[in-house]
């Protein structure tokens, strides 16, 4: 149990006497992961940072392609992740009824955003834009500042923010006095 490099000695014998084979540093012992946790911040489920690779499970099942230190969970239900060190060792954390906050739709009319997660492009979808109106789109960090922003005038949009770091953001629609903001998770 104790992390380190052992060595290993083989002694075989019969009748005739024995031999002896001696390995130096044979077996290594690496220290355990550190302990891994899930914090909710409401649909945003978040691992301990500083392994190697993540893996999130809901409900027992692996969730494909969800293998970063955060998941925005789509359902609720039970969810665990597996984080994995430098050394390839594995420690497993899990977090049981979680109550994901996921928006039913608000009508035809409302206004969407997908894919989220995003890799590099997402589109919003079912905005309503009058002749003459503007439409602000911005992009704020977890600290509220604004890093992002553009005017468009369609009603339909796809926006690339490859530019921007793995992260959660918050995005913000404003048009004609109205504002629509989502959570938008950046892969």
């Amino acid at each position: 149990n104790t992390p380190g490099s052992y060595d290993v000695t083989l002694i075989a014998s019969n009748a005739n006497g024995s031999d002896t084979l001696s390995l130096a540093n044979y077996i290594t012992v690496f220290p355990y992961p550190p302990p891994q946790g899930i914090s909710q911040n409401g649909d945003t489920l978040f691992a301990n940072q500083g392994a190697v690779s993540y893996q999130w499970y809901f409900n027992g099942n692996i969730i494909s392609a969800a293998t970063n230190y955060f998941y925005v969970a789509q359902a609720s239900g039970d969810f665990n992740v597996v984080a994995t060190d430098g050394n390839g060792c594995e420690v497993e954390a899990v977090i049981f009824n979680v109550i994901a906050s996921v928006q039913a739709a608000e009508g035809s009319g409302s206004v969407q955003v997908f894919p989220n997660p995003v890799m590099d492009k997402f589109t919003i979808q079912n905005l309503i834009v009058t002749s003459g109106t503007t439409v602000e789109i911005s992009i704020c960090n977890m600290l509220g500042e604004k890093i992002f922003e553009r005017e468009i005038t369609t009603s339909e949009k796809q926006l690339d923010i490859s530019f921007l770091q793995s992260g959660i953001y918050l995005l913000r629609i404003e048009t004609a006095g109205k504002i629509f903001d989502r959570k938008l998770v950046k892969m």
